[in-house]
């Protein structure tokens, strides 16, 4: 836990079940990564709002006004 008493999304609540990757066939291992990294796009999602909702509370606590952006990707030059 960190110093509010709030469990990251980065820490483990309880001990994970062992999984024999060897035993899985490549469907099943490949489902495995993909909804890995759907629950872990989901957690990041959810930190980031969370994360926004409390800067937006420190900036009323302040008297300021914050908007957030997505960033832009820019194009690479050709050389």
């Amino acid at each position: 836990m960190n110093e509010n008493n709030v469990v990251s999304h980065t820490e483990v609540s309880r001990p994970l079940p062992a999984i024999d990757l060897e035993r899985l066939n490549d469907d099943a291992l490949k489902k495995l990564i993909t909804d890995s990294y759907k629950l872990l796009d989901k957690r990041r999602r959810e930190h980031e709002k969370k994360v926004k909702e409390q800067i937006k509370q420190l900036a009323v606590d302040a008297g300021i006004k914050v908007s957030f952006r997505e960033p832009v990707e820019r194009k690479k030059k050709d050389s």
